[in-house]
C-alpha cells in the first residue's frame, strides 16, 4: 500500500507538471523507472541527478529508500531511512514541490502533503515483518501511526500504519491488540483509499486465522483506481504487463486461501490453478511454493493423494532453492507460511504410500532446511579448505542472487528469472564442491538413505524421529534394513515437559512412572527392530530435551541395553572427521570463568580434577585465566576441549547464543555459536558441563540448533553436553570416572561407564542422566 501512494505522488507529479508520456520518459526517468518497477535503474538515474525538476532532495532519498525496499536491500534501506529521518527531523525540503489541489480530495491530498514524518517508520515496520521481527514492526507501525494523528497526515499514511500494526501483533501471535488495531482501521473513513484499507484488514483477519472475515473484506473489493491510474501513466497496461502484478497475486492469494478454509473448495481450486498458470507466478518464490502448497492440501481435502503429493514436492523444490529465511510475502497476504508443515505433510503421504526410504529422505532434508533458515544471516564461516577466499566470494554473489529473486517487480517473466536462478545453482554447486561440509548449512542438502545405511556400523541401529504437531513418525534403519513406524504423537510435547520437571527434582516420585510412559510411546513400539547393541538417536523438536538414556522399559534403562549416541541429523555422519591415531592427546580445560555475579567455584575443582585423570598433557585455566581469546588460541591444539562454564540462550536470536568466559581486551567473553561455526578446530571430544548447554533453542521441523551443532561443524568428533544443571559432586565424580574411562574406551563408551557408576550410587536418573554424547564416528 505504500509503495502505491508514492507511486501516485509520483504520478501525479508527472500529470500535474502537464506532462504527456513523451515528455515524461526524457524529463523524470528515475520516477518512471521506479513506477515500471526496474529499481536498480531507477537508483541508478537518482544518483545521476536525473528525476524530475520538481523533485526535491528529500524525495529523490524517498525514491531511494523506496527503491532499496523493493529490492529487499536491507542493509542499504536502513541506511537510507535513517538519512530520510534525519532530513525530516530537520525539516527538510519536501518531497514534492507542486500542488494538488485540482484534485480536490482533501483528505488525501492536503497542505501538509509534504510532510513525510512516517515513511521511515513505514518502511521499517514492512521490513521487519519479513524479517520476522514481529516485536521492532510494532514499534515502528505504533510510531507511525502516532505521527500519522499528531501531524495529521494524509489518511494513507494512517492506513497504512493500522495495515501493518494489526498485522504484525497478528503474527506475533497477539490476539487481542490485532483485533483492537483491526478496529481502529475498519473505523477509518476513506473513499478513495477504500481498496487499500480492505486489504489490510483481509491481511490481518487471515493472519488471525479468521477466515469468514478475511473472505468479507477481500470480496468487497473493487476495481484498483492506483493500479489503472499509474499503468496510463507509465503505458504499462499497453506494454502486455501490469505495474502492480506483484500486487495482484498476493490479493487472489488471500480470496483463494479464504474460501479453501470455508469450505468453498471448488473456488479456491480454481483461483489456485489460474494463478498458478499465470507465467510470473513462478518467478515470485515465496508465494509460488504457498500456492503449490495450499493445492495440495485442496486435493487431499478431495481425496486425491498422489496429486498432493506431486505438488507438495514442487513446493518443496522451490523451498530448497531459496538459503534465505526472509519472507517478503508476510507483508502482503498476512501468512509466514510454515515450511515445515510441507515437509510433514508430504513425509505422512510417503509413510501411507510405503515409501520408506523416500520418506525418510524427506526428513533429513526437513531437518536441512530448518538449519539452513537459521544460519540464513550467517556469512562468515570456517572451512577446512584451503579456499576460503573464494567460498566467501560464491556466498556473498548467492547472496546478491537471492537478494535479486527476492526483489519485487523480479516476478515479471522474463529470460533474467532464468538466468538468476542458474546462477545461484552454479554458486551452490561452487560451495559444495570448494567446501563440502559448508553445503549443508547454506543449501539444503542430505545423503540418500542408501548412503545413509553405508555409513552405520554393523552393530549399528539408527532411530531417528521426525515430530510435526501430533505427527510422530519413527525410522528405524541398520546397513540391511530401513522401516517407519507411525506412534501417538498426540501430548507428546507435555508429556516431554512433565518428565523433564520430574527428572530435575531428585526428591521427585513420579519420575518412574514417567519414564516408562515415554518408553511406551516412543521405544516399545519399535522395540523389536532395535537388534544392534549401539544404537544412535536422532531426536527432533521436542525430544532434544529428553534424556533417552533414562527411559525404562520395566526391567531396566535403555543406557544398560545400550551405548548411545546422538546426531543432529543422519546425514551428518560423512562429516564426521576420522581422528588420527597418530596425534597426540592434549586436554585444555576451563573451569569457571571469571564472569561478574555467575562464579562457579565447583566448576574450577572440576577442570583440575579432569586434568589429573587425563593420561596426557595437560593445560588448566580457570578464574580470570579463562578468557574466550585463550579459548580462541589454545583449542585448535588440543585434542581434547573441557569447558566448566555457564551458558546463555536466547531462543528469538540463536546464533547469540553461547559459552561465558572471562572477558579480555580482545573479546567480550561470550563465545557465540555465530563465532563457534567461524571457528577451526581439531578435536576428539569437546565436553560442555555447564548450565544446559545442549538446550540451545528449539525450532520447528530441525535439531537443536546451538552449540552443539556449530561444534560439530568447527572440527569437533564428538560433543558431550548437559541438558540440565546437575549436582556440583554428581557432576565431579561422573567426569572424573569419565575421563578416567578415555585412556581405554571411546568416548562413547567411557560415558556409559561412567553414567551406570553414578547410577549405583544414585538411582534418581537427576545425577547420571543429564550427559549426552552427539556425534562421534565409529
Amino acid at each position: 500500500m505504500k509503495s502505491r501512494l508514492v507511486s501516485v505522488l509520483l504520478a501525479s507529479v508527472l500529470l500535474g507538471a502537464g506532462c504527456t508520456y513523451g515528455i515524461v520518459e526524457r524529463h523524470a526517468p528515475a520516477e518512471v523507472a521506479f513506477l515500471r518497477g526496474r529499481y536498480s535503474e531507477a537508483l541508478s538515474l537518482v544518483e545521476a541527478g536525473r528525476t524530475h525538476p520538481t523533485t526535491s532532495l528529500t524525495g529523490r532519498v524517498v525514491i531511494r529508500c523506496e527503491s532499496y525496499a523493493r529490492l529487499k536491500d536491507y542493509t542499504k534501506l536502513f541506511e537510507c531511512l535513517d538519512e530520510l529521518e534525519g532530513r525530516v527531523a530537520g525539516g527538510g525540503d519536501g518531497p514534492w514541490t507542486w500542488t494538488f489541489d485540482r484534485w480536490d480530495i482533501p483528505q488525501l491530498w492536503g497542505w501538509r502533503r509534504r510532510d513525510m514524518s512516517a515513511m521511515p517508520h513505514l518502511l521499517r515496520a514492512e521490513a521487519f515483518i519479513e524479517l520476522g521481527r514481529y516485536r521492532e514492526a510494532i514499534e515502528e507501525a505504533s510510531r507511525a501511526d502516532a505521527v500519522a494523528r499528531e501531524r495529521g497526515l494524509q489518511v494513507g499514511f494512517r492506513i497504512h500504519a493500522l495495515s501493518l500494526l494489526s498485522l504484525a501483533r497478528a503474527l506475533q501471535g497477539d490476539r487481542p491488540a490485532a483485533l483492537r488495531d483491526a478496529a481502529l482501521l475498519d473505523g477509518v473513513s476513506t473513499a478513495f483509499l477504500e481498496n487499500q484499507k480492505l486489504t489490510g484488514l483481509a491481511r490481518t483477519y487471515m493472519a488471525l486465522g479468521q477466515f469468514d472475515k478475511s473472505l468479507a473484506a477481500v470480496r468487497k473489493i473493487g476495481p484498483d483506481r492506483f493500479q489503472s491510474f499509474a499503468d496510463w501513466v507509465t503505458t504499462a497496461s499497453a506494454r502486455g504487463e501490469s505495474l502492480f502484478t506483484w500486487w495482484t497475486l498476493p490479493r487472489e492469494y488471500v480470496l483463494a486461501r479464504s474460501l479453501h478454509e470455508t469450505g468453498h473448495t471448488r473456488e479456491a481450486r480454481d483461483i489456485y490453478d489460474r494463478l498458478l498458470r499465470h507465467p510470473a507466478t513462478a518467478d515470485n518464490g515465496d508465494i509460488y511454493w504457498v500456492l503449490l502448497f495450499d493445492r495440495g492440501r485442496v486435493a487431499e481435502s478431495e481425496g486425491d493423494p498422489a496429486t498432493a503429493r506431486d505438488l507438495y514436492v514442487k513446493a518443496i523444490d522451490v523451498i530448497e532453492r531459496q538459503r534465505s529465511s526472509i519472507n517478503t510475502a508476510a507483508s502482503k497476504i498476512g501468512y509466514a507460511g510454515d515450511k515445515q508443515e510441507a515437509y510433514a505433510r508430504l513425509i505422512a503421504l510417503l509413510v501411507a504410500d510405503g515409501a520408506r526410504p523416500r520418506a525418510f529422505e524427506y526428513a533429513e532434508r526437513a531437518r536441512s532446511r530448518a538449519l539452513v533458515d537459521l544460519l540464513a544471516a550467517k556469512k562468515n564461516f570456517a572451512v577446512a579448505s584451503g579456499a576460503s577466499r573464494e567460498i566467501r566470494s560464491a556466498l556473498a554473489q548467492l547472496e546478491v542472487a537471492e537478494a535479486a529473486s527476492r526483489a519485487e517487480g523480479s516476478s515479471m517473466p522474463g529470460p533474467d528469472a532464468g538466468r538468476r536462478g542458474t546462477a545461484m545453482r552454479e554458486l551452490q554447486d561452487t560451495i559444495g564442491r570448494l567446501g563440502p561440509e559448508l553445503t549443508s548449512l547454506v543449501t539444503v542438502t542430505s545423503l540418500r538413505a542408501a548412503e545413509i545405511q553405508r555409513e552405520l556400523g554393523a552393530d549399528e541401529v539408527l532411530l531417528e524421529y521426525y515430530v510435526h504437531g501430533t505427527a510422530l513418525h519413527a525410522f528405524v534403519v541398520t546397513r540391511d534394513a530401513l522401516d517407519v513406524v507411525t506412534l501417538d504423537g498426540v501430548g507428546l510435547a507435555e508429556d516431554v515437559a512433565a518428565f523433564r520437571t520430574a527428572v530435575q527434582n531428585p526428591r521427585s516420585t513420579d519420575v518412574g512412572r514417567l519414564s516408562r510412559q515415554l518408553f511406551e510411546r516412543l521405544v516399545r513400539p519399535v522395540a523389536g527392530l532395535l537388534t544392534g547393541a549401539r544404537l544412535t538417536v536422532v531426536p527432533h523438536g521436542v525430544l532434544h530435551y529428553l534424556p533417552f538414556n533414562a527411559l525404562h522399559g520395566g526391567e531396566a534403562y535403555l543406557i544398560e541395553r545400550y551405548s548411545v549416541r546422538y546426531l543432529p541429523s543422519a546425514s551428518v555422519l560423512r562429516y564426521l572427521p576420522a581422528r588420527d591415531g597418530r596425534a597426540a592427546r592434549r586436554l585444555l580445560a576451563l573451569g569457571d570463568p571469571d564472569v561478574a555475579g555467575r562464579r562457579l567455584p565447583d566448576a574450577a575443582r572440576e577442570a583440575r580434577a579432569v586434568a589429573e585423570g587425563f593420561a596426557a598433557s595437560s593445560t588448566v585455566l580457570v578464574g580470570s585465566e579463562a578468557t574466550e581469546a585463550a579459548f580462541r588460541r589454545l583449542a585448535p591444539g588440543h585434542s581434547h576441549l573441557h569447558l566448566a562454564a555457564h551458558g546463555r540462550f536466547d531462543s528469538a536470536a540463536p546464533l547469540t547464543s553461547g559459552l561465558l568466559l572471562a572477558r579480555d581486551r580482545e573479546h567480550d567473553g561470550v563465545l557465540t555459536v555465530d563465532e563457534i561455526f567461524s571457528l577451526r578446530l581439531d578435536a576428539d571430544l569437546v565436553t560442555l558441563s555447564a548450565c544446559e548447554t545442549g538446550l540451545g533453542t528449539l525450532n520447528p521441523g530441525d535439531d537443536v540448533i546451538g552449540l552443539t551443532r556449530g561444534l560439530l561443524y568447527a572440527g569437533a568428533r564428538a560433543v558431550v553436553a548437559s541438558l540440565w544443571k546437575v549436582d556440583d559432586e554428581a557432576t565431579l565424580e561422573l567426569m572424573t570416572e569419565f575421563y578416567r574411562r578415555l585412556v581405554a574406551a571411546d568416548a562413547v563408551d567411557a560415558l556409559r561407564a561412567a553414567q551406570l557408576a553414578v547410577h549405583r550410587e544414585h538411582d534418581h536418573p537427576f545425577y547420571w542422566a543429564a550427559f549426552q554424547l552427539t556425534g562421534h564416528p565409529r
